[in-house]
C-alpha cells in the first residue's frame, strides 16, 4: 500500500497546537474513545493499531488502557514505514510488538490469534491509490475476533473538509468521504456498523457560511492552504470542543468516528 508522502518528524511537535503525538488534540480525542470502547469489550487481550507511525499513538492508548481500565493488552502496532516503525521500536515499550505491513497484503498473525480491538485512525484517509482503503479495512477485518471484536475507523467528512470529491484542503490527504460513502466502504469491507459518532459537529447554517470560502478557494487556487486554514478557524469558533458524540441532526461532523464488528 502506498501513502502519501507525510510531513518529517517533528514537523508537527515544533508547533505548540500539535504538541500531542503530532496528530493534535483531535487525534488524542479519537485514541480516548477508541480506548473507551475497547473498555467494554469482554475479553482485552489483543489490540491492534494500524498507521501506528513512530509509536506515540500506541504509546498513548496503552497508558490509557492501563491508568484508566487498568487493562493491559498485547499491543500489535503496525505500519508502512519501515523508518517509523524503526523509531517506534526505540520506545522500548512492553507488552507490544511494532512491525511493518503493507494493509494491501493479508496480516499474518499467529495460529489461532485474533484481536479483541482494533484502531485504525487517521489512516484511510492517506491511503492512495483510493481504492487501496477498502482492501486494508478488510485485511483488518479478517482478523477481528468474531465473536466480540470492535474496530473503530475515523474519516475526515469531505462535506465539510474538502473542495470537491477529489481535492482535500490537507495536502496530506488522498481522499475523503461522506457519510454514506464511509459506510458503503466500511461494511463493503465485510464489518457491521454499530454506531457512528461525529467529532466536531457544524451546524448546517455554517456549512453554507464555509461554502462561500469553497467557492473563494475554487477561484483562487494558490491560496488553498490559506482557505483551508480559514476554514479550520471558523469551525473551531463555532465548535469548541473536540468530544466524540452521536451524530445530530442539522448537523455535520468534521470527522466521522465509526465503531464496527465483524459481519
Amino acid at each position: 500500500m502506498r501513502f502519501l508522502e507525510r510531513p518529517e518528524q517533528g514537523t508537527y511537535l515544533n508547533n505548540k497546537k500539535f504538541r500531542l503525538f503530532g496528530r493534535g488534540l483531535e487525534g488524542k480525542v479519537k485514541y480516548q474513545f477508541a480506548a473507551d470502547q475497547i473498555s467494554h469489550i469482554p475479553t482485552v487481550d489483543v489490540i491492534g493499531d494500524f498507521g501506528c507511525g513512530n509509536g506515540e499513538s500506541t504509546e498513548f492508548l496503552q497508558k490509557y488502557l492501563q491508568s484508566n481500565f487498568n487493562l493491559n493488552p498485547f499491543m500489535l502496532a503496525a505500519d508502512i514505514s519501515g523508518n517509523d516503525i524503526k523509531v517506534a521500536a526505540q520506545r522500548r515499550m512492553k507488552n507490544v510488538r511494532f512491525f511493518t505491513q503493507d494493509l494491501s497484503e493479508p496480516i499474518d498473525l499467529q495460529p489461532n490469534t485474533h484481536l479483541d480491538g482494533a484502531v485504525f485512525i487517521e489512516v484511510v484517509e492517506h491511503i492512495k491509490p483510493p481504492d487501496l482503503a477498502k482492501k486494508a479495512i478488510a485485511h483488518i477485518a479478517e482478523v477481528l475476533d468474531p465473536n466480540h471484536g470492535i474496530m473503530i475507523v475515523s474519516s475526515p467528512n469531505r462535506t465539510c473538509l474538502s473542495k470537491d470529491r477529489y481535492r482535500s484542503y490537507n495536502q496530506f490527504h488522498a481522499q475523503e468521504f461522506n457519510q454514506q460513502e464511509f459506510s458503503e466502504i466500511l461494511t463493503e469491507a465485510g464489518l457491521k456498523i454499530e454506531q457512528t459518532f461525529g467529532q466536531i459537529q457544524i451546524p448546517n447554517s455554517v456549512n453554507q457560511t464555509l461554502d462561500i470560502v469553497r467557492m473563494l478557494a475554487n477561484k483562487i487556487p494558490s491560496k488553498r492552504q490559506q482557505f483551508g486554514l480559514l476554514m479550520s478557524l471558523l469551525i473551531r469558533l463555532v465548535q469548541p470542543s473536540y468530544d466524540i458524540l452521536p451524530l445530530k441532526d442539522g448537523y455535520q461532523p468534521k470527522y466521522f468516528v465509526a465503531v464496527c464488528t465483524k459481519k
